[in-house]
């Protein structure tokens, strides 16, 4: 369900456009005919449009400068006369493009929002604004299904034993499909185009949210409605909803600027959080559930009590606040922003710990598995890993996409490469230790996502070009004659007077989960 939620979350990237610009005045990749007025409905949604999508290009670049404030973290003061590590690494010759070996080339008519490997990988579940998901044989890349609905398809998944695939369009209807034949199962109906919808632990219910300011419940075998949840008018609906742990409740949010817990059972509101302006992006509860984190488009992040209702913790930033997540003890959260910082909190008192600068909007920010580092990607092309305690980089060369914003990154399960996708049309695979570009996947236009298989073999990538494509991720470097060897000296930031703080103030980032590829952007009011 958590992984589902980060598809959904991801779908309001769908347009990673600014408003006024197109993506073929910057790189003149896109296609002729429909693709005008494909590009102006895209620009509609630029406002919405999350961290994981990526945009235009910067034509004329200059590679930025970036930049940490620092509040240590820790008890033993950084020396800044010292802290230059005399450790010496191989550096291997860097390639400016290594093209990776492309497998399999999956055509939609349209935008593909997103795509899922099967559990063994024999087949590649994608979903498109053509109206389709399409199941693929992952091996030859034949079509073996295609689940037709009357409007753009924000997200799919499959239930647990993939004998089912639950579909969520702007159609309005909720769809559950047979795996194997393509059978039309069940329809449910909203009043307006649907944001996401998901199965429960045990898969007798389906939670779906919808423009119409509903979130619904039902019955997964039969497609009755049992539950109906109502928001207040906003012009964008219900942005997301989510279970609780044991099911016994469900937490919504939506446009109306408020997230609400109900009863799962009754559908009575049990508690309303109230932001006083701008939707809510996303919300969550912490691990046991006592407090519930929310942050908006009008730079709120703040932390509410879950049985009360009570503020516990705000933090208002100039921006709107693309991510927000707890660390795993819950004693820190970190936000990215539109205004080019990612930042570090202390979860209790809201004390500013860390800033970390880039000079542009800052998609998305997530700390590797030991909470000692943060990988972040921002509209000016970077991505960056950045050390936890000094805010310095760690990577000897800069990873850059230099034509393009990038929508996201992700770290492999060793956390020794980093996958980037981007605005440019291209997918990146970077060596941590050293920031080498390893591989480049092209595709001819916005890149909206990228995943591996299991066992990082191979990487799944869908594109605004109408396609999602495999490719080998196996890399085969070749080093030159003689390897220098030079010393790894990061940019260490001087001391910083710290940064005042608020009694009683937290900024909240959440799960950094960016709006979920394949979720629909909501539609502005008119």
């Amino acid at each position: 369900m958590k992984f589902y939620m980060f598809i959904s979350y991801l779908r309001f990237n769908a347009s990673f456009f600014d408003k006024g610009s197109s993506f073929n005045a910057e790189q003149a990749l896109t296609k002729s005919g429909s693709a005008n007025n494909r590009a102006h409905q895209r620009s509609r949604y630029a406002l919405i449009i999350f961290l994981l999508a990526v945009s235009a290009l910067i034509g004329g670049m200059t590679l930025p400068t970036r930049a940490a404030q620092t509040i240590p973290v820790t008890q033993t003061p950084v020396d800044t006369a010292t802290a230059i590590w005399s450790e010496s690494i191989i550096v291997p010759q860097m390639s400016q493009d290594n093209p990776a070996q492309e497998l399999l080339t999956l055509r939609h008519d349209n935008d593909v929002w997103g795509g899922l490997w099967s559990k063994d990988e024999s087949r590649i579940l994608t979903w498109s604004a053509d109206g389709t998901a399409r199941i693929w044989n992952a091996e030859s890349g034949k079509e073996l299904l295609t689940l037709r609905h009357q409007g753009p398809i924000w997200n799919a998944s499959w239930n647990s034993i993939e004998s089912r695939i639950l579909t969520a369009s702007e159609d309005g209807t909720v769809r559950v499909w047979d795996a194997r034949s393509g059978k039309e199962l069940l329809t449910m109906h909203h009043q307006g185009g649907i944001h996401g919808a998901v199965w429960n632990g045990n898969e007798s219910r389906i939670l779906s949210w919808s423009k119409d300011n509903t979130a619904r419940i039902w019955d997964a075998n039969t497609g009755n409605l049992i539950l109906m949840l109502q928001h207040d008018d906003s012009g964008y609906g219900v942005m997301g909803a989510a279970w609780n742990k044991d099911e016994s409740r469900i937490l919504t949010w939506s446009g109306d600027g408020t997230a609400r817990v109900w009863d799962a059972h009754t559908g009575k509101e049990l508690l309303t959080t109230l932001h006083q302006q701008g939707l809510i992006w996303h919300a969550v509860w912490n691990s046991i559930e006592s407090r519930i984190l929310t942050w908006s488009d009008n730079g709120n992040v703040q932390v509410w009590d879950a049985n009360t209702g009570k503020e516990l913790l705000a933090v208002h930033l100039d921006s709107s606040v693309y991510g927000a997540r707890w660390n795993r003890d819950e004693s820190r959260i970190l936000t990215s922003s539109v205004d080019g910082t990612a930042r570090v909190w202390d979860a209790n008192t809201g004390k500013e710990l860390l800033l970390l600068r880039e000079q542009d909007s800052i998609y998305s920010a997530v700390w590797n598995g030991t909470e000692s580092q943060i990988l972040t990607s921002s509209a000016d092309g970077n991505v960056g890993i950045w050390d936890v305690n000094s805010g310095a980089e760690q990577t000897l060369n800069d990873m850059i996409h230099p034509l393009g914003r990038v929508g996201g990154a992700i770290w492999n399960s060793a956390e020794s490469r980093v996958l980037s996708w981007s605005g440019d049309g291209t997918t990146r695979l970077w060596d941590v230790r050293s920031g080498m570009e390893l591989l480049t996947m092209h595709h001819e236009n916005v890149v909206q996502g990228a995943i591996w298989n299991g066992n990082e073999s191979r990487i799944l990538t869908w594109s605004q070009d109408d396609t999602a494509r495999v490719w080998d991720a196996n890399v085969g470097l070749k080093l030159p004659p003689t390897t220098p060897t030079i010393p790894f000296v990061p940019t260490v930031t001087p001391s910083i007077t710290p940064l005042p703080t608020v009694e009683g103030v937290i900024f909240t980032p959440t799960a950094m989960f960016p709006i979920p590829y394949g979720t629909p952007p909501p539609t502005p009011p008119s």
